[in-house]
């Protein structure tokens, strides 16, 4: 009985006021529990009581007319010293511990810490924040993606910022919020919060308008960990990016941990001021690739474990032969099995299976087109698509425009003379040049700009580009 009233008056209480201000301020180590016919509010020491009370007294009051048939009061206290890990001295730890030799010390201990030395970081993590990220597909492409994870889950503070950049639908978003995740389950860091680049814009831009701005900076500087998804949503928001920046730099000060994602990395955003970026790329920046195909394949057969699908193993490879990665595909093509199942429809026959998800077979395998290319060159160099086929020729447009040029040549059958008509006009002779260019940049490894702030190497320029097609 006593625990669904727990469970009425959390819901009820995430209800008013969203489950991330709950999780921030009635998370360890704060609580909020049912006894002696009240709501009972503890806190670890009297200022943190306070901030709740003068924040969250009437939410709570709220909470408790709607139960009073049950609870007639709230009640706030501080935490029993005996709960709250006591923060003894160095001195009194000596005291309390003798010391131990490598030689008097049991055997067992000595091998569960040798053991922990060799697993490294994640041998720290607990069952529950290991099972957090148990399940994502790293796979061996994204072996560094993965050792840094569980180092930020095992000791956050330790690599920050970490900045984590792909394409759409590998898996950025869902990672990072099972990192949030992983943190609080770990109980080091508990105060952790993940949110997208427009939900930060959103409530700074209600901050200024409702004279809200010191409670906004608190509710996210007061944090251990912090994940913000989509950085590339910032571009053209000065005041968010410097009110962003500072925050950032509360973090680096403090030693806590910030976590960043976005469609580019760092050096390619090119609306960040050269400090921020300097920042930014002071800590750990990583690439997150699409599942090769052994985690395609786990992740369709998790799905359909998770639905009670029973599709032959057979069946799952190929599926995950012929889809290219996304996982937003791959979800998507489990759900629709699901459903055909429902439908009482034989998942048991390849041919079946292969009319189901036909569409997303030709998707993932489409054609690539002068169009397609253009617009990858363009996202990924931060020129318009209208300046590539403008009379412009300022080396960054030239460059962009030259790539643009070799991939339509590469991966297309167009002839030189249908590439150049199609940016701007341009002769046959012209793109020949620019095929010529191109292949010098890729034999000499030669550095090319990028946004206003950025350049990298055109062997890496083509790789991202390519990566953006699905076609490298």
């Amino acid at each position: 009985m006593l625990t669904d009233i727990n469970r009425q008056i959390t819901e009820a209480l995430v209800q008013r006021i969203g489950q991330h201000r709950f999780e921030l301020w009635f998370t360890a180590p704060h609580g909020i529990s049912v006894a002696d016919g009240k709501i009972r509010v503890t806190a670890a020491d009297t200022f943190s009581l306070g901030r709740i009370r003068a924040q969250f007294d009437d939410d709570l009051r709220h909470v408790q007319r709607e139960h009073g048939g049950i609870l007639d009061n709230v009640g706030y206290e501080v935490a029993h010293p005996s709960s709250v890990p006591a923060k003894d001295s160095v001195a009194d730890r000596k005291a309390a511990v003798p010391p131990t030799t490598k030689a008097n010390q049991p055997t067992a201990t000595r091998r569960s810490r040798k053991h922990a030395e060799s697993m490294g970081d994640g041998a720290l993590l607990s069952s529950e924040s290991a099972a957090a990220i148990s399940d994502f597909a790293f796979g061996p492409q994204n072996l560094l993606v993965e050792n840094a994870v569980k180092q930020i889950i095992a000791r956050p503070g330790q690599i920050s910022p970490f900045c984590l950049h792909g394409p759409v639908g590998c898996g950025k978003s869902a990672l990072l919020s099972r990192i949030v995740q992983a943190c609080r389950a770990n109980n080091r860091r508990p105060r952790a919060m993940f949110v997208s680049a427009e939900q930060f814009t959103s409530q700074f831009i209600e901050a200024l308008n409702g004279r809200g701005l010191p409670i906004f900076r608190r509710k996210y500087r007061d944090l251990d960990v912090l994940a913000i998804d989509d950085l590339q949503f910032f571009d053209n928001k000065a005041a968010t990016i410097r009110e962003f920046q500072s925050t950032v730099d509360q973090f680096l000060r403090d030693g806590k941990q910030i976590m960043l994602a976005a469609d580019r990395a760092p050096a390619e955003l090119g609306f960040l001021s050269p400090e921020l970026m300097n920042k930014l790329s002071s800590g750990l920046v990583c690439r997150l690739n699409y599942p090769c195909q052994t985690g395609r394949t786990g992740i369709l057969q998790r799905g359909c474990e998770s639905r009670s699908l029973a599709i032959s193993s057979q069946f799952v490879g190929m599926i995950a032969e012929r889809l290219d990665g996304d996982v937003r595909q791959l979800l998507g093509a489990v759900n629709r099995l699901h459903a055909a199942h429902l439908s009482q429809m034989n998942l048991q026959q390849w041919s079946t299976i292969q009319d189901l998800l036909q569409d997303l077979f030709q998707a993932s395998q489409r054609p690539i087109s002068i169009e397609s290319i253009e617009q990858a060159v363009s996202d990924f160099c931060g020129v318009a698509t209208a300046e590539l086929r403008s009379p412009m020729r300022s080396k960054r447009i030239n460059v962009a425009r030259n790539l643009a040029m070799w991939l339509s040549r590469k991966h297309t059958g167009n002839a030189f003379s249908e590439i150049g008509l199609h940016y701007g006009g341009r002769s046959h002779s012209t793109v020949i040049s620019a095929q010529q260019k191109v292949s010098r940049w890729l034999q000499s490894g030669e550095t090319i700009p990028l946004a206003s702030t950025a350049s990298c190497s055109a062997v890496d320029a083509i790789k991202r580009i390519e990566a953006k097609l699905r076609v490298g």
